[in-house]
């Protein structure tokens, strides 16, 4: 994938997980907040955060997206990954290696089955390395 963006994890998540916006509400309720006293420390608009509580907020954001997270995240003294969301880089397809296009190519020529497969072993991967384990 070249492409670049936000993306909640939600699109990778179990269906057991909170999504980022049952994160988001769960972590302002347990700083004693309203939506009204979110939005004030994180200097945003009381809309915006109704917006990412109700999982309106579109799962590509833009860079300025992002930052709004992140100042969320912030004024409730945790993290935009913690609360299910990630930056994705900005892939330069000038700028791969071969070896990095020929795996792409590889992905890209994965059945359905196998492409699940090796995304769950990435979540593994990524899980571990959240948790601290190299």
């Amino acid at each position: 994938m070249l492409s670049s963006g936000v993306v909640a994890s939600r699109q990778t998540r179990k269906r057991s997980d909170p999504t980022p916006g049952q994160r988001v509400r769960a972590a302002r309720l347990r700083a004693n907040l309203t939506q009204e006293d979110l939005a004030a420390r994180a200097g945003k608009h009381v809309n915006t955060i109704a917006h990412l509580e109700d999982d309106s907020t579109p799962t590509r954001l833009t860079a300025r997206g992002w930052q709004t997270v992140q100042d969320v995240a912030r004024a409730l003294r945790t993290s935009a990954e913690a609360l299910g969301y990630r930056l994705r880089r900005r892939v330069q397809p000038n700028t791969l290696t071969a070896e990095q296009r020929e795996v792409i190519e590889d992905i890209l020529g994965l059945s359905k089955a196998d492409f699940a497969a090796l995304r769950e072993m990435l979540r593994t991967i990524e899980e571990k390395r959240r948790k601290g384990n190299p």
